[in-house]
């Protein structure tokens, strides 16, 4: 009787390139003009009591993920924001700026923390 062919073994699974901080994270280096439409992603309040702490916080993440900076400002100065994420308009905020929802989206679900919200603006108080 002939042999059996001896099985094949099965393939083993490439491992996947470990993923770097900043690997598919969009770039929220887009500054908006005054009157521009951007899509804001809120990351956390910086203002009363634990503004610093928060203000730490958010440039921790940030450099983590390799974004140089993101803006501080008051709530209201984003037409829409203070609606869309439900805070006073004089609420301090942490943000970065993205040309579209699916960038902003993906920015959001990378920076590995929850944030306030994302939502579609228009930038006030840049002149």
């Amino acid at each position: 009787p002939a042999a059996a062919p001896a099985p094949t073994p099965a393939p083993v699974p490439a491992e996947a390139p470990a993923a770097t901080p900043t690997a598919a994270v969009p770039d929220p280096t887009y500054v908006p003009g005054h009157g521009d439409r951007a899509w804001g992603v809120y990351l956390a309040r910086v203002d009363g009591d634990e503004g610093a702490t928060a203000k730490a916080a958010v440039a921790q993440r940030l450099s983590a993920l390799g974004v140089a900076a993101g803006g501080e400002g008051e709530l209201g100065c984003d037409q829409g924001a203070s609606e869309a994420l439900g805070l006073p308009p004089d609420a301090i905020v942490s943000s970065v700026y993205l040309r579209t929802e699916a960038g902003a989206r993906a920015f959001a679900t990378r920076y590995g923390v929850p944030v306030l919200g994302v939502a579609q603006v228009t930038t006030m108080c840049r002149d």
